[in-house]
């Protein structure tokens, strides 16, 4: 158990987090240094008690909208009020989508809930909290550069979801390294923060600002929401994590695979065609392999 725990990413890796308190209480029992003659124990059991605060806590970040705080299964947003009710309406407009292809409803989380202040006497909405399907971090916190196989499955999930919203004449309009989130193990994604959304064809209200710059030239123009939005986004988290922190991916054309680059600095406006476009390249430059993400 010593191993267990210091070797531990998340408080998952230790016990069942579905039974946190009991099974915290059983541990500690296990590791205490005042039971557990291991030279190890007191290093173990604060490591434990760490993983136990950053799983109810949560880590922190920053989005657009403002703060949230994360453990890997939950995302909790507490900025702008106005902005987490447009979110949560577009996240339960596309949770009633009905489609043969069930596993696009994977790409979002399980559950939202409000999240109130039990030291107000009057509840009032604090955060909103999102429970994820399964673990997942935000792109922002993977170690870049990241290998080319990885960040090759983590664009063609992107991709095919932007199949999904296609197929629905919507535009997320705000992917960034905040609102994607990775599953390590099979490297799935999950997408959260949904304000930007627009039906395509209508005026965007809003973009993410600190990403301003990965997004159309066209669309400060025309203002309005095109499939090329969330194509580029998408395009633009790849080079990123390739290592061109612009996110441009010019930077990558004497490192990187020619083809993989070229398709990158493209410019795409139809989803399906640009998946399509994307899975030949993969078959022909790349050996079709799953690669573990130890994160």
């Amino acid at each position: 158990m010593i191993d267990k725990i210091l070797n531990a990413k998340t408080l998952a890796d230790v016990l069942d987090i579905n039974d946190v308190d009991a099974q915290f209480r059983h541990v500690v029992k296990l590791v205490h240094p005042d039971i557990c003659s291991d030279p190890r124990a007191s290093d173990a059991f604060a490591k434990l008690q760490l993983l136990k605060t950053n799983f109810i806590n949560g880590e922190s970040f920053n989005d657009d909208a403002g703060p949230y705080k994360t453990n890997g299964y939950f995302i909790r947003f507490s900025g702008d009020k106005d902005v987490q009710k447009k979110s949560v309406e577009w996240y339960y407009r596309l949770m009633k989508i009905r489609t043969d292809a069930t596993i696009f409803h994977k790409y979002l989380p399980a559950s939202v809930s409000s999240v109130n202040d039990p030291a107000k006497s009057t509840p009032n909405l604090d955060a909103t909290e999102y429970t994820l399907l399964r673990r997942g971090i935000p792109l922002s916190k993977l170690p870049v550069p990241m290998a080319q196989e990885h960040v090759n499955w983590i664009l063609s999930r992107m991709l095919e979801f932007n199949v999904f919203l296609h197929t629905n004449n919507i535009v997320h309009g705000g992917y960034n390294l905040n609102s994607v989130f990775i599953t390590p193990e099979d490297h799935g994604i999950q997408i959260v923060s949904f304000y930007h959304a627009t039906l395509a064809g209508h005026k965007m209200q809003s973009v993410s600002g600190h990403y301003r710059m990965w997004y159309p030239a066209e669309l400060f123009v025309s203002k309005k929401a095109t499939y090329d939005i969330d194509l580029e986004l998408a395009k633009r988290i790849a080079a990123y994590l390739l290592g061109d922190r612009s996110g441009i991916g010019t930077a990558l054309k004497k490192t990187h695979n020619r083809e993989f680059i070229n398709f990158l600095l493209t410019r795409h406006d139809d989803p399906v065609e640009a998946f399509k476009q994307y899975r030949e390249l993969l078959t022909k430059n790349f050996k079709k392999k799953f690669h573990v993400l130890n994160i």
